[in-house]
């Protein structure tokens, strides 16, 4: 006679995960590869954080004004970056 298995030795065993396979995900999931955007924003992020931490030290780091300090600096940060983007073009 076979034995059966009970509830609990079912419950015990780890469950299998779903097989995903990567060409069935919409594009904007596929994280492997930065895209030249991406990177180009997140170099423009880090140096309005940059920025906005030089404006604060200047002022002694007071509290009160650090939204003020973010939106000097990325206003500082987005015209340097557009006087760059026409000496950028004349490279290629």
């Amino acid at each position: 006679m076979r034995k059966q298995k009970s509830a609990r030795a079912d419950r015990s065993q780890p469950r299998k995960k779903p097989v995903v396979r990567e060409e069935s995900l919409p594009v904007e999931y596929d994280q492997r590869v930065p895209s030249a955007t991406s990177v180009a924003d997140a170099a423009r992020q880090r140096m309005i954080s940059e920025a906005a931490y030089y404006r604060a030290q200047k002022r002694g780091f007071a509290p009160g004004r650090e939204l003020d300090d973010w939106l000097a600096a990325e206003t500082e940060i987005t015209q340097y970056v557009l006087e760059q983007e026409p000496a950028a073009a004349e490279l290629h």
